[in-house]
């Protein structure tokens, strides 16, 4: 038997993994570079360029979900589109106006 699947909800704040690894690599950075001897700054550059890369994804990341969590559905807005286009143009509040029946 397989498995019941779950949806699957996306996450809505960081991906810590990469912000944690960002960090690590910050840290092995800021190591080498104070704490090493004189020779080995160039290491603390090498490591300084995956921590802004990984920590830059992970902003960007939220700032892209956060962004798709306040935008309105795709499809109520083809549902908007797809009814001015079949009206004319005509305001939709035109159109369900109530009328009596005539007799």
């Amino acid at each position: 038997m397989s498995e019941i699947e779950r949806p699957r909800r996306e996450q809505e704040g960081l991906d810590y993994v990469k912000v944690g690894l960002g960090l690590v690599f910050v840290f092995g950075a800021f190591v080498f570079g104070i704490l090493a001897p004189p020779g080995t700054l160039v290491i603390s550059f090498g490591l300084m360029i995956p921590a802004v890369a990984l920590l830059a994804d992970a902003f960007q990341d939220a700032a892209r979900r956060r962004r798709a969590l306040s935008s309105p559905p795709a499809n109520r807005e083809r549902e908007l589109l797809s009814a001015i286009r079949d009206n004319g143009g005509q305001s939709l509040r035109r159109r369900r106006r109530w009328r009596p029946r005539s007799p």
